[in-house]
């Protein structure tokens, strides 16, 4: 926790993200020093929550779902909190993954993120995890096609099981996208004295793709 702290800089954008939810401790000091809302500690705590935002006096809290992959017909995806200061974004999620790896190298150049405020990285980091879901989209849209080739040219009882393992993926999606559309037209809609309003124009086009997901 100290080294955390020690690196914060007030000058700086400071982009401060753990990953793995299981040290509490950490996790509540990191809390307790930047003023979160106890509610919003339990939140980044509970994996199981729905996707929401909240605006705060100094601090916007996000919180949506990371979808990694379809394992054994089974959708996967982790819980990641987002906190937006006026000059510190925190992420919490349960493990690491590619789409903020890519982001921390886009940091490291000299691109348009590197010379923007907190309000933007909180924005392409939202944005980043919105594009992912594509991916989920195309996996979902092949495995349909080849379910309407298989029914039109041989039909069986494993055809029928795939069908139902599909819908089930199609629920699951729809549980995951759907709060996230809702939270991120919250964030349109309520808008925030810490988030610009450039950035609330870029937000719109992140709610265009949360509602053609």
């Amino acid at each position: 926790f100290e080294k955390i702290i020690s690196s914060v800089k007030s000058e700086n954008v400071n982009w401060i993200n753990i990953d793995g939810l299981h040290n509490v401790e950490l996790i509540e000091k990191t809390g307790n020093y930047f003023n979160l809302h106890l509610l919003n500690i339990e939140d980044i705590l509970n994996t199981q929550h729905r996707p929401k935002m909240e605006d705060h006096d100094d601090h916007v809290f996000f919180t949506l779902k990371m979808l990694s992959g379809i394992e054994k017909d089974i959708l996967i995806y982790e819980q990641i909190s987002m906190v937006l200061g006026k000059n510190f974004v925190l992420t919490f999620q349960e493990k690491e993954n590619e789409i903020f790896k890519r982001i921390k190298e886009q940091l490291r150049g000299n691109g348009t993120a590197r010379k923007r405020m907190a309000d933007y990285l909180f924005y392409r980091l939202i944005d980043n995890v919105i594009d992912s879901y594509y991916i989920i989209l195309d996996n979902l849209n092949d495995r349909l096609e080849a379910l309407e080739d298989e029914v039109n040219l041989s039909p069986n009882d494993r055809t029928l099981q795939e069908i139902q393992f599909l819908k089930k993926d199609l629920i699951a999606f729809r549980k995951i996208i759907y709060p996230v559309r809702e939270a991120v037209g919250n964030v349109m809609q309520e808008g925030s004295e810490i988030i610009g309003e450039q950035t609330l124009r870029y937000f719109s086009d992140v709610y265009d793709n949360t509602l053609h997901i």
